[in-house]
């Protein structure tokens, strides 16, 4: 009797169980279903830093901790081609970081205006999250600022991109002195072994925040990448 006692409660764990499972994943399924729709999608992106050195008490501005990248993201595509996006930045005050809307009635073509990234160095393109350093490279926000209100026209087609951009370029700020901030890239990616090898070049006419001088400026560069 006992044992038939333990067999019952055993199966009835064992039941419980899987049926826990189960329903846990039926549930993540449809949570993800939800935040990744095509109309709506919902990302969120927490970091969190340290800075230390055994030697160096001002090392990159002294031992600390803080948070990184603190980030709400959406974004979707909506009927006859029309998309956009909001991305919230919750690190000291909400900041917002992207707000644009665009037309991309096919990868060939795809009309953004707003706010968001300058499409100038392939350094700046990936999110934090998918950058393998918590900083990028000093060299890009020199060049740059890191959020440009303006538009700019991409695209692909084959083996092909391209970036056309015109910003105000003072970032964020509202200020202007009706002159604009010129971007030009063009890439080419080529397929060696099952490894991927990304070349392009850069052009920019460097006016407003970038230009001291006055007169117009103009820069050429290009970008190598390689991926295993």
């Amino acid at each position: 009797m006992k044992s038939i006692l333990i067999a019952g409660l055993l199966f009835t764990i064992s039941h419980t169980i899987v049926f826990s499972q189960s329903s846990s994943t039926s549930d993540g399924d449809s949570w993800r279903e939800k935040l990744k729709a095509e109309r709506l999608q919902v990302g969120l992106l927490l970091q969190s830093v340290g800075v230390f050195s055994f030697q160096d008490d001002n090392f990159n501005g002294g031992r600390r901790f803080e948070l990184g990248a603190t980030r709400l993201d959406l974004r979707g595509t909506l009927e006859s081609s029309f998309t956009y996006r909001l991305q919230v930045d919750f690190r000291r005050s909400p900041n917002i970081l992207d707000a644009q809307v665009g037309y991309r009635p096919s990868d060939q073509f795809h009309l953004v205006a707003g706010s968001f990234k300058p499409f100038l160095s392939a350094d700046l393109d990936p999110s934090p999250a998918q950058t393998d350093f918590i900083d990028r490279a000093r060299l890009v926000g020199a060049m740059m600022n890191s959020r440009e209100i303006g538009m700019t026209v991409l695209g692909k087609s084959g083996r092909l991109n391209y970036r056309f951009g015109m910003y105000n370029g003072y970032g964020l700020q509202t200020a202007n002195d009706i002159r604009f901030f010129y971007t030009a890239r063009f890439g080419y990616v080529a397929d060696l072994n099952n490894k991927s090898v990304e070349l392009g070049i850069n052009q920019v006419n460097f006016l407003g925040q970038f230009n001291n001088g006055g007169n117009e400026q103009f820069g050429i560069s290009g970008n190598f990448q390689f991926a295993f």
